[in-house]
């Protein structure tokens, strides 16, 4: 069983301490004992409310596995009650991580950390709109960030009011953007050839 060097003062139920009233209403407690002596029950009032802190940081760290010494050694505890932490949330690796970045707009993107195996790799969620420019097929849009090595996969939300609506999907696809391709499946004949402006959101995802 680990260790815990610290141990609290003054915990009997009967021990010589002020009252946490008279305690938090004690001109002491900003200033310091300025003069003259203070109290036993003043001076173990303070010590018990430091160690018992000390060691309540104690035993977490010694619950976790680690001792807990009263060695002087400040970095060392440090380190324990990082390392205490991080096994007791159950945090693993994932607490040395970046966290979730990104850009919350109209054209954003998410950029999520994630361990693949054992290489750290980040998975991009971005969004945007496209429009064909009002009218014929094609329409192009720029990621607001470029991917880094692949794109996994996407897909369109368009809005239409006219019946029948519209289609539309990727032409070509880069790791900075791309083009789509626009047809009009309300009114115009085959090969559905759109003579009003048409456009989607759209959402890509890859890392």
């Amino acid at each position: 069983m680990a260790t815990n060097n610290f141990k609290a003062f003054a915990l009997d139920p009967n021990a010589n301490v002020m009252s946490q009233a008279d305690w938090e209403v004690l001109p002491a407690l900003l200033s310091g004992f300025t003069a003259g002596k203070a109290s036993s029950a003043q001076v173990n009032k303070a010590i018990r409310q430091a160690t018992t802190i000390a060691a309540l940081v104690g035993q977490f760290i010694a619950n976790s596995g680690a001792d807990a010494l009263d060695n002087a050694d400040v970095n060392g505890l440090v380190t324990k009650f990082t390392n205490a932490l991080i096994s007791t949330l159950g945090l693993g690796t994932a607490s040395k991580r970046n966290g979730i970045t990104g850009s919350l707009s109209g054209t954003g993107y998410l950029k999520i950390p994630f361990l693949n195996g054992s290489t750290e790799r980040t998975f991009i969620i971005q969004w945007g709109s496209v429009a064909n420019g009002g009218s014929g097929t094609s329409g192009s849009a720029t990621f607001p960030i470029v991917f880094p090595s692949a794109i996994v996969g996407g897909a369109f939300g368009p809005l239409d009011t006219e019946n029948g609506g519209f289609s539309v999907s990727f032409s070509t696809r880069t790791l900075s953007g791309f083009t789509a391709i626009f047809r009009d499946i309300s009114n115009a004949p085959y090969p559905h050839v759109p003579t009003r402006l048409q456009s989607s959101t759209y959402f890509v995802f890859g890392y």
